[in-house]
Order: structure tokens, then C-alpha cells, then sequence
């Protein structure tokens, strides 16, 4: 399974799974780095598999036989096993499997094998060796392997044999209907209701992520639960703060990213930014992101001059030698620098002229933060899903 980062990979990954077990009986998942082996992770899954408590310690056994005068002791300890080629992970892993459906018979155990992309390319390769194996030999478990990546090959890059023991789903972005539908059905089982309004706009600033969703709906149910007015329904006043909660909840990691990139002498920089997650689509043309700049830029000038006390950031500032907001050139300028690494490296060009953001999930954050200044973005992203052409 692979996509961009935030859209639910794991989740699905588990809540399939959890389908597919009985109740009360997990997944088994193994979580990868850049310092993980192929042959490591084999022997911690099948550590799981046979139920192994890493906490405790090796047992000993030792035995003392008396004759006479005399004592004979013999201190024998459990050794641990080692695996050190592909032949020895899958019959080990063959072993461990049995162990578990003798546990839970009917069932075959099943394995997720998170953050794949993090595991180094030779690592990858080797986890397709296995994949073959495990298929060649016809072992009752099924493997799940999760990973941010841009294409299937390059999340695998494996053997050529094991892709048809895969099936490949590539995970997307959420249209605006179904991630509507999440925000209702929450507020359903919490015996509430978010008005359609509420529904849309909060959908728009998730930007198809799931995590987003989540947490403007999180953060919208607090604030009504929390109000000490005591209010019978959601009012828009909830929404409003809690966006503002959303921000503030929001993980460190794309707040300090985004600062990164905002936070310079010279004005401007939340605009692009905003401007570049305003169109649904992932990869944008600079002449794209400039009229959504535009836009955005005299909503901007508009909402100043109606709230002098406004804190949206400055467009221009007082330092800067070109004056004209609208200013082609200093619109380029600054989306180039955008790709540096001073700035974060926030976006980057995918081919002559066309841009995306880095890290796509701050995306979603943009739109988090746009709203929180009174700027709405995503008005132009698809309700649903079109149907299929014949």
C-alpha cells in the first residue's frame, strides 16, 4: 500500500486487518527505519509470532545431581536464535506461522510492515526474495507493507518475480464528499450535527488527508463540549475556535517547518505558500499558483482594510527594493527560494515551471492556517470521485 504521507495508510492497513482476525487478536507490526535490516525485522515478526516477551530475560535451566561427597552441577541456558540468510527467515518464519494458528486456528496471521520506504533500497530488495518465498512455499500469512512513495516499483524494488504475489493499491487523497462523510458520521454517534456549511469548509481545509479531518473534527467537538454557555447545537463560533485549536494541536514537525519558510525579513512568503495548496491538484504550474496568489493577496488587502487590527501576515514589507505585491518577478523569486534549503526545502519543482509542496501533508496545514486569517482555499476541489468513462 503507498501514497502520500497522511492519508491513511496505516489506518486502513490495521482496520482491514482487524476484519480479518478474530476479536480481541491484533496485527503484527513492524515499524522500519533507515538503521533496519530485512533479516532483523524477519526475526522480530517471528519473535511476535511465537509470542516471545522481549522484556524477559533468557532462561536458564541448571541441575545438581549428589553422590555422596561428592556434587555434579550442569547449567544449561536457552539460546537465541539467529537468522543470517534468506533460507533460514523463511523456515523460521514458516515455524513461527505455525505456532500462531495453532493458537487461532482458521485464521492466518497477518503482518504490517510500516514506514517500508525508510528501509534501505538493498533491504527493500531483499524483503522481495522473501515476498517470493513466502509465496513459492504457500505460507499461511499475509504480508502488508506500507510506505510513502511516488510509484509501486520504487516502494518494492524487489525481485521481478514477487510482484505477482503482490496487490498493488495505491492510496489517495480523500474527495471532499467522503471526507464530509467522516465529519458527519463522528458528530452522529456523539448525538450532534455539523451543518452542511461546516461540513464543506471543513473538508476544503483538510485538503483530502484524513488526519486533518480528524482534527478539525477533534477539535470542533471540544469546543462545544467545553462551552460553559451551554449551547444546544454547534454554532459557528465553535468552528471558528475550533480551527483556531487545530492549529495549535497541529504536530510540531509541520509548524516548524512552515515557520521555516514564513518567517524572513521580507513579506510575502505565507501567501505563496497558501497559494500553492489553493488547487486540489498536487503538482502546479507557477502560472497557476500565481492567479491563485492574486486572489488570495486581494482578499487579503480586503480584509485589512475592514479590520485594521487584522494579524494576517504582511504582503510587503517596508525592506523589500520591489513594492508591487503583484510583482511577476518577485512572485518567481520567492517560489524558487522556497525550494531552498534555507526556506526548508518546503517545495519543489517537479518539472520546468511546475511546483509541489515537499511534504504534502503541509499542504493541509496551509489551508489550517489560511483559515485561521479569514482566507479561504481548496474552493475549487471536486466534491466526489467522477465515474468511471466507458
Amino acid at each position: 500500500m503507498w501514497g502520500d504521507r497522511g492519508v491513511g495508510k496505516t489506518s486502513l492497513a490495521i482496520a482491514s486487518a482487524q476484519n480479518n482476525l478474530p476479536t480481541g487478536v491484533h496485527p503484527l507490526v513492524a515499524s522500519c527505519d533507515s538503521r533496519s535490516s530485512a533479516l532483523s525485522l524477519v526475526k522480530s515478526i517471528i519473535e511476535d509470532l511465537i509470542g516471545k516477551d522481549p522484556l524477559k530475560p533468557t532462561l536458564g535451566l541448571s541441575a545438581e545431581l549428589a553422590l555422596g561427597p561428592l556434587k555434579l552441577a550442569a547449567d544449561r541456558s536457552t539460546r537465541d536464535f539467529e537468522i543470517t540468510n534468506i533460507n533460514d527467515a523463511v523456515r523460521l518464519l514458516s515455524a513461527g506461522v505455525d505456532k500462531w494458528r495453532e493458537n487461532f486456528r482458521g485464521f492466518r496471521p497477518i503482518v504490517i510492515v510500516d514506514e517500508f520506504d525508510l528501509l534501505p533500497e538493498g533491504e527493500r530488495r531483499y524483503f522481495g526474495d522473501l515476498v517470493k518465498q513466502i509465496g513459492d512455499r504457500q505460507l499461511m500469512t499475509t504480508f502488508m507493507f506500507c510506505g510513502v512513495s511516488e510509484s509501486f516499483e520504487d516502494l518494492l524494488a524487489g525481485h521481478e518475480s514477487a510482484y505477482r504475489y503482490i496487490e498493488a493499491v495505491q492510496l489517495e487523497r480523500l474527495y471532499l464528499d467522503d471526507a464530509m462523510e467522516i465529519l458527519k458520521t463522528g458528530a452522529t454517534a456523539l448525538g450532534l450535527e455539523v451543518h452542511p456549511d461546516h461540513q464543506l469548509r471543513a473538508a476544503q481545509i483538510s485538503d483530502g488527508f484524513p488526519h486533518f479531518i480528524h482534527l478539525i473534527g477533534s477539535s470542533l467537538f471540544w469546543e462545544y463540549y467545553e462551552d460553559k454557555s451551554r449551547a444546544t447545537k454547534l454554532e459557528p463560533r465553535h468552528f471558528e475556535t475550533g480551527i483556531i485549536r487545530a492549529v495549535q494541536s497541529t504536530e510540531k514537525r509541520l509548524q516548524e517547518l512552515y515557520n521555516k519558510a514564513t518567517r524572513k525579513y521580507t513579506g510575502g512568503w505565507d501567501y505563496i505558500l497558501w497559494a500553492a495548496a489553493d488547487h486540489h491538484q498536487l503538482n502546479q504550474s507557477s502560472t497557476t499558483i500565481f492567479d491563485s496568489y492574486c486572489r488570495i493577496v486581494k482578499d487579503a488587502l480586503r480584509v485589512k482594510a475592514n479590520d485594521p487590527a487584522s494579524t494576517l501576515p504582511e504582503v510587503v514589507s517596508s525592506n523589500e527594493k520591489r513594492q508591487d505585491p503583484f510583482d511577476r518577478a518577485r512572485f518567481n523569486t520567492k517560489m524558487n527560494a522556497l525550494k531552498n534549503a534555507p526556506h526548508g526545502h518546503v517545495l519543489r519543482g517537479s518539472r520546468s515551471g511546475w511546483y509541489r509542496f515537499g511534504i504534502p501533508m503541509l499542504r493541509g496545514y496551509c489551508r489550517l492556517i489560511a483559515h485561521r486569517h479569514g482566507i479561504r482555499l481548496g474552493i475549487e476541489y471536486p466534491i466526489s470521485k467522477p465515474y468511471p468513462t466507458t
